[in-house]
């Protein structure tokens, strides 16, 4: 198995299969995601190919169907995910009590 990079953006398979597999879907199914997502087939996934198959995994959840190919607007979406973090608005006013 070859190596890529130092490995800090990758998550083992074996992590993967054990989160994905509490979906409950079908174990075919999950292997169509991990194809779907698996841009270098080597045995680790990025953590954007992980997102991706996590949303892949929620569209199904949501009865849609798997799209033959995940569109480049999907991919753009979780580009550089880790570097520039996730905004989060909180409903109440970042958490101060109101008076």
């Amino acid at each position: 198995m070859k190596e890529v990079g130092n490995g800090d953006d990758e998550i083992l398979s074996l992590v993967v299969r054990d989160i994905w597999l509490r979906s409950r879907l079908p174990v075919q199914v999950l292997e169509e995601v991990w194809f779907l997502v698996d841009q270098r087939g080597i045995g680790r996934l990025t953590k954007e190919e992980f997102v991706v198959g996590l949303w892949l995994i929620d569209q199904r959840l949501k009865g849609r169907k798997l799209p033959p190919k995940v569109g480049d607007s999907v991919w753009a979406s979780v580009t550089g995910l880790g570097t520039r973090g996730v905004k989060v608005r909180l409903k109440d006013g970042g958490g101060r009590k109101k008076r």
